[in-house]
């Protein structure tokens, strides 16, 4: 049995925090970050302006639509377009060995 003595030596044998990832967790993630960067680069203009302006700045679709010059309701409009296109990109590019290989691992 071990007992707390409030050995402050002792401390390091537990581990703090969440474990780090794995590298095959790293490199998905990067894969993933590249992937979804090319998708968003592939949209039009409008809707890419539409989903950064919520996802990334942080704004309210109302928000994000005065900034636009635009109702909400268009706002609304082009953030469904928007992340359906994204959506269709990323399952559009998806790659077998990565699909497969997540398969594999889950």
């Amino acid at each position: 049995m071990i007992e707390d003595a409030g050995d402050v030596d002792g401390v390091g044998l537990w581990s703090r925090g969440t474990p780090t990832p794995s590298p095959l967790e790293v490199a998905e993630a990067s894969e993933l970050e590249r992937r979804v960067g090319a998708a968003l680069a592939a949209l039009p203009t409008i809707y890419r302006e539409a989903l950064l302006l919520v996802a990334v700045e942080g704004l309210r679709p109302s928000e994000a639509a005065t900034v636009c010059g635009i109702t909400g309701q268009a706002m609304r409009q082009r953030l469904s377009r928007a992340r359906a296109l994204l959506d269709r990109q990323l399952t559009e590019t998806d790659l077998p060995g990565l699909t497969a290989l997540n398969e594999v691992i889950t």
